[in-house]
């Protein structure tokens, strides 16, 4: 299956951001973003989503997980408005090829395992506006 995944080229996702690289105001900017994703109703973190907790594998988010989304629309959906801001702190869309078993979904993102992951391309942010 294909996951799309928000990452900095050295493969940092923006919750985990703490290189130093930001501007005062991107840092700013981007800490907002990050509170605005705090709501368990529309960005659920993988502790909190029923679907993963549901899932017997759910329990075993180490290190070895990457998240992401399994369609362009999730990510979309899930970063709306925040494009922009995104790509002026460097990030980008990078599409990976995932097998399947290695790959654990919940109602928003997915859960991939990072050694299973294929990167396909990578896109601009804005590129996948709806």
């Amino acid at each position: 299956m294909l996951v799309y995944r928000v990452e900095t080229a050295w493969g940092q996702g923006p919750y985990n951001r703490w290189d130093g690289a930001m501007t005062e105001a991107q840092a700013d900017e981007h800490q907002l973003m990050t509170k605005a994703h705090c709501n368990t109703e529309t960005h659920p973190s993988p502790q909190v989503d029923r679907a993963w907790s549901k899932n017997p594998k759910s329990g075993q988010f180490d290190d070895s997980y990457l998240f992401g989304f399994g369609s362009r629309a999730d990510l979309v959906a899930w970063f709306g408005g925040w494009g922009a801001h995104l790509q002026d702190c460097g990030y980008r869309v990078n599409v990976y090829r995932v097998p399947v078993r290695a790959v654990i979904a919940g109602r928003n993102q997915v859960a991939a395992k990072r050694y299973s992951m294929v990167r396909m391309c990578s896109l601009p942010i804005t590129k996948l506006a709806p």
